[in-house]
C-alpha cells in the first residue's frame, strides 16, 4: 500500500483566467467549503495515504500549507509539469501516487489503481469510453495485445484516454531525469510516458465507467461541480452492499445524506439509528393492527433509513466504534421484532413454532456469519439485511407473513452452510501438478477465430431451424392429445412442446448472439477511425443494436409460446412481454446515451449545418 502521494499544482491555468490570476485552480470550490485540493486530499486519506506532497508556485505556497500537507515550490518559470514531478518526487524512496491538481475522481479509481499497480515505472488509469470533450482534450492511449504502444494528444482515440492518475515506482524518477536532461525543463509528463512506452515500462488499469473530470475551462469547472454530488454519493457505497441496497436503498439514502451534508444540517448518526429502529418497530405493530400495506412500506422505509446513519457519519467525519455497535444492536432487535410480529399473526402449532424459533435465531446467526464470510461471499448471499427487510416488507404488504418466516428459516441457514463448505474447501492443500503440456506434444492446425464463429453461427442456425420444424411437426401430429387435467384445465402435448420450442430458441439464439459479437468487434475496429470515437463506444453501439434485434425476436416468439400454459399462461405472456420491453427500453436508452456521448461533435456539427 503506497503511503505517499504527489499532487502537481504549479500550472498557470491560462484558460481559466481571469479567475486563476489570484488563485490556483486547485483552490476553486466544487461546493461551498470544498475545494478541488481538499477533495483530492480527502480521497487520498480514505485509501490510507499518509504523506501528501503538493508542488505549487511560490506565491501560493503559504495558502496550500494551511491544508496540512507538505508543500514544495517550483520556482522555474515556464517549466513543464515533468519538472514539477521531479520537484515533488525528490527524496522519495518508495513507490508513490502521482495526481494532477485539476482532476477529480471517485474513490474506486484510486482503489483500482492501487490494486492493479505493477512493477513497471508507470501505471496509468485508462478510460475506454470517455465523453466527446474528454477524447478531444485528453491524452490518448493506444493499446495492442494488452500493452500500451503509444500515448499522446494526437494519437488515435480508439482505445481511450488516461485520467491523470499514475502509480509511480522508483524507476519513474530516473526516467524523468533522463527526459529533462534531453528536452529541458519544458518537458511534460507525456514525454516521459513516451520514453517509458518505448521501453515497455508502462502498464494500465481499466477504470471505464467510473466518474472523473479534468478541469481546464470555466465550462469544465461547472461540469465538475455538477459531477461532485454523484462522486460523493458513489463514495458512500460499501463493497459488501447487497443487491437491494445497490438497486433501491443506496440510490435513495445517499441522495438524502448528501442533501443534508451539502446544506450543512448536522444530524447525529446515532439519532438516525434510533429513528430507523423505531420505524421498523412501528412497521411491525402496524402489521399486527391489520394495516398490511402500510406496514410493508414502513418496514422498507426503515431499511432505507438504516443506511443514512453510516453515510452521515462518513460525510461529517463522526464515525465511532460506539455508533457502529449501537447500529448493529438496534438492527438485530428491529429484525427480531419483525419476526415476532409475523409469527404472532399465524395460527401457532408445533411446526410453525419451530420455524419461528429458527427464524429468530437466524436474525443473529446471519449477522455473525456475514462478518466472518468476507465481502465477496456476503454480497451474493441474498441474506443481507437489505434483502431480509425487503422480503419482510413484501410479505407483510401481501398479508403472507409465513413467506417471510420460511425465508428467514431457509435462506440464512443455507448461507451459513455454504460458508462452512467454502471454508472447508479453502483449508485443503492443493494437489501438486507438473506445469507442462501432456506428452507427446502435437501440433494441430487450429481454425481462425473468424472461421470458428462462422461455423458456430451456421451450425446453430441449422440446428435451430431443424429443431423448430421437428417440434412443430410433432405438435401438429399430437394436437388434441392430453397429458393431465388440473383444476378443470387440460394440459396438452402442444402446450409442453411450445415451452420446448422457447428453450430451443433461447439456447441457440444465445449461441448465435455470442458468436456474432466477434464480428461486431471487427466491425467496430473498422468504424472507429472514421467516426473519431473510442473502440469501446463504437462496440457498445453495435452490441446495443444487436441485442435490440435479439430481444425483438424473443418478443415475437416467447409470449406466443407460453400463452397456452394452463391457468397462468395469460399472466406469463404479459409478464414476459413486459420484461422484454423493459430490457429493450434500457438498451435503447443506453444506445442513445452512448451515441450522444461518443458522437456529440458529429451530431452538433450536423445540427449547426441544418
Amino acid at each position: 500500500m503506497p503511503r505517499t502521494a504527489v499532487i502537481l499544482a504549479a500550472g498557470m491555468a491560462s484558460r481559466l483566467e481571469p479567475y486563476s490570476s489570484d488563485s490556483p485552480k486547485c483552490l476553486f470550490e466544487l461546493d461551498p467549503g470544498v475545494t478541488i485540493l481538499s477533495f483530492i486530499i480527502s480521497q487520498l486519506r480514505e485509501v490510507g495515504v499518509e504523506r501528501i506532497i503538493v508542488v505549487t508556485r511560490p506565491e501560493f505556497a503559504s495558502i496550500i500549507e494551511s491544508y496540512g500537507v507538505e508543500v514544495r515550490v517550483n520556482s522555474e518559470r515556464g517549466s513543464g509539469n515533468l519538472y514539477s514531478f521531479l520537484v515533488g518526487a525528490e527524496g522519495i524512496e518508495e513507490d508513490f501516487i502521482l495526481l494532477m491538481s485539476d482532476h477529480i475522481f471517485e474513490l474506486e479509481v484510486l482503489r483500482r489503481l492501487i490494486k492493479g499497480r505493477s512493477e513497471r515505472s508507470f501505471t496509468l488509469c485508462l478510460d475506454r469510453n470517455p465523453g466527446w470533450e474528454k477524447v478531444r482534450e485528453g491524452l490518448k492511449v493506444v493499446v495492442e495485445d494488452g500493452k500500451i504502444v503509444d500515448a499522446g494528444k494526437e494519437s488515435s482515440p480508439r482505445c481511450g484516454i488516461d485520467t491523470g492518475l499514475f502509480y509511480c515506482s522508483r524507476g519513474s524518477v530516473k526516467m524523468a531525469r533522463e527526459v529533462i536532461n534531453e528536452r529541458g525543463v519544458q518537458a511534460s509528463i507525456s514525454d516521459v510516458l513516451k520514453l517509458a512506452i518505448e521501453r515497455g515500462d508502462v502498464s494500465y488499469v481499466d477504470v471505464t465507467g467510473l466518474l472523473w473530470a479534468d478541469i481546464d475551462t470555466p465550462e469544465d469547472l461547472e461540469e465538475a461541480r455538477a459531477l461532485y454530488p454523484k462522486i460523493l454519493r458513489k463514495s458512500l457505497r460499501k463493497p459488501e452492499d447487497g443487491p437491494v441496497s445497490v438497486l433501491i436503498n443506496r440510490p435513495i439514502s445517499t441522495r438524502i445524506s448528501t442533501f443534508i451534508y451539502r446544506r450543512g444540517f448536522y444530524i447525529s448518526p446515532n439519532a438516525v439509528s434510533f429513528i430507523s429502529f423505531l420505524t421498523c418497530i412501528l412497521g411491525s405493530f402496524l402489521f399486527l393492527l391489520g394495516f398490511n400495506l402500510l406496514s410493508g412500506l414502513v418496514i422498507q422505509l426503515s431499511s432505507i433509513l438504516d443506511g443514512i446513519d453510516g453515510e452521515l457519519a462518513r460525510l461529517f467525519g463522526t464515525k465511532t466504534k460506539f455508533g457502529a455497535l449501537l447500529d448493529s444492536i438496534l438492527d438485530r432487535y428491529a429484525d427480531l421484532a419483525v419476526v415476532i410480529s409475523a409469527a404472532l399473526a399465524l395460527k401457532m402449532d408445533s411446526f410453525t413454532l419451530l420455524i419461528a424459533l429458527i427464524s429468530a435465531a437466524n436474525v443473529f446467526t446471519v449477522s455473525y456469519v456475514s462478518k466472518l464470510s468476507g465481502t465477496e461471499i456476503r454480497k451474493y448471499s441474498f441474506s443481507t439485511r437489505d434483502v431480509r427487510l425487503l422480503v419482510a416488507a413484501v410479505a407483510m404488504a401481501a398479508g403472507v407473513p409465513w413467506a417471510f418466516l420460511y425465508y428467514m428459516a431457509l435462506f440464512p441457514t443455507g448461507f451459513a452452510a455454504a460458508v462452512l463448505l467454502i471454508s472447508k474447501r479453502e483449508t485443503l492443500a492443493p494437489a501438486k501438478r507438473e506445469r507442462r503440456k501432456p506428452l507427446p506434444e502435437v501440433e494441430v492446425k487450429k481454425p481462425s477465430e473468424a472461421a470458428k464463429n462462422i461455423t458456430t453461427i451456421l451450425l446453430s442456425s441449422f440446428k435451430l431451424i431443424i429443431l423448430i420444424l421437428a417440434v412443430r411437426g410433432i405438435s401438429w401430429l399430437m394436437r388434441g392429445m392430453a397429458i393431465m387435467e388440473l383444476d378443470g384445465y387440460t394440459l396438452k402435448v402442444p402446450d409442453v412442446l411450445s415451452l420446448v420450442e422457447i428453450i430451443v430458441i433461447v439456447y441457440f439464439g444465445y449461441r448465435i448472439l455470442m458468436a456474432s459479437k466477434f464480428f461486431v468487434d471487427r466491425a467496430s475496429e473498422r468504424l472507429v477511425e472514421k467516426l473519431g470515437a473510442t473502440h469501446t463506444a463504437v462496440r457498445r453501439i453495435l452490441l446495443d443494436l444487436m441485442y435490440t434485434f435479439f430481444l425483438a425476436v424473443m418478443l415475437i416468439e416467447i409470449p406466443r409460446g407460453i400463452s397456452h400454459v394452463p391457468i397462468i399462461g395469460g399472466a406469463l405472456e404479459k409478464a414476459f412481454a413486459f420484461a422484454i420491453l423493459m430490457m429493450m427500453a434500457l438498451i435503447l436508452y443506453d444506445l442513445m446515451k452512448t451515441l450522444y456521448r461518443s458522437l456529440k461533435g458529429i451530431i452538433e456539427g450536423f445540427a449547426e449545418k441544418v
